[in-house]
Parts: C-alpha cells; structure tokens; sequence
C-alpha cells in the first residue's frame, strides 16, 4: 500500500496598527501561517507581491506615510507546490492632523493693561507658544475648544507665536 500525504494550508489572516497619525508609518501584520509559506497580496490595488511567513508564522507589511486609507488584499498562500486561493482584506485608516490655532488678541490695549492672546483649536490640541520670542511654553486646549494666555500690565509691543507641528502662528498686539 501506498499513501498520499494530503497538504492542508493555513489560512492566514491580517490585521494592523491603525489608525495613525496622518503622515507617520503603519504596518499590516499577517499572522496564522505555517513558517515557509508564501503570500501573495497587493498594496492598494497594485501590482501582487509575495512575502515569506517567518518561523513563528507571521510577517510585516510596512505602509509608510500614510495620509489616505492604506488597503491590502491577500489573494493566495503558496506552500510547496500547493496554492490555495485566499481573500483578507484590511485597511490601515489615518487620524487627520489637529486644525491650526486660530489666535486673537484684545489689542490695542492701554499701557500697563493686561494684553490677552486667544486660541480657539480642537479639544486636547497641544500648542507650543513663546511671548516675545521668549521661552517655549505649552498649553492644552480644554473641552470648551477656547483658551487664554495673558500678559500682564504691558507696557510694549507684545508678540505672540504659537507652533503647530511644522506651522507657525503669530499674532502682534499693540499697546
């Protein structure tokens, strides 16, 4: 007698990091093979690639940059001569950027009045300011979507400069 031995591929599956930051990098995770097996797949409807399973089964997809829904299809596991037809799907999503600041002031003010910066931004955006060009301070936006720097009893120009990520702000009161 004779045997023949019958070949059961795995089916993998995929998941991934997302969502992300708009502009930083994701990866697509595939998991639930037999080390050694190939996978094909395409990136957003591109051209098919393969990528090996690893000893414990799985592999890494980077996406990188991403600042639209990133997708990936896996469409066949190869193990020896066997192919098995797959169909996984998942979509690696990015989280949009906060808005800019949009900064006000109550100028002009009298001299040795209290000159009032306000920023009115996202809830829990993180703005980076200086007064003046001088040190670097934060401030968190509360819930309200409004904040308020004060500068008290100024007696100049006051010059406010709020950073978000690589976009700067200025606002310029006189008084």
């Amino acid at each position: 007698t004779d045997t023949i031995r019958l070949l059961q591929l795995a089916t993998p599956s995929v998941t991934n990091n997302g969502p992300v930051c708009s502009g930083t990098d994701g990866k697509f995770q595939i998991n639930g093979g037999t080390p050694g097996d190939i996978i094909s797949y395409s990136l957003n409807n591109g051209p098919v690639q393969n990528i090996t399973l690893d000893a414990a089964g799985m592999a890494i997809i980077p996406a990188t940059n991403i600042t639209t829904p990133q997708d990936i299809k896996l469409s066949l596991v190869t193990e020896g001569a066997c192919t098995s037809v797959i169909n996984k799907t998942d979509t690696i999503r990015s989280k949009p950027l906060p808005l800019a600041p949009v900064i006000a002031n109550n100028g002009p003010v009298c001299a040795a009045s209290d000159a009032q910066f306000s920023f009115t931004a996202a809830a829990g955006s993180q703005i980076s300011y200086s007064i003046n060009a001088g040190p670097s301070q934060q401030l968190t936006i509360p819930a309200s979507g409004t904040a308020q720097v004060t500068v008290p009893s100024v007696s100049t120009v006051q010059t406010l400069t709020a950073t978000n990520r690589s976009e700067e702000h200025t606002s310029e009161l006189q008084s």
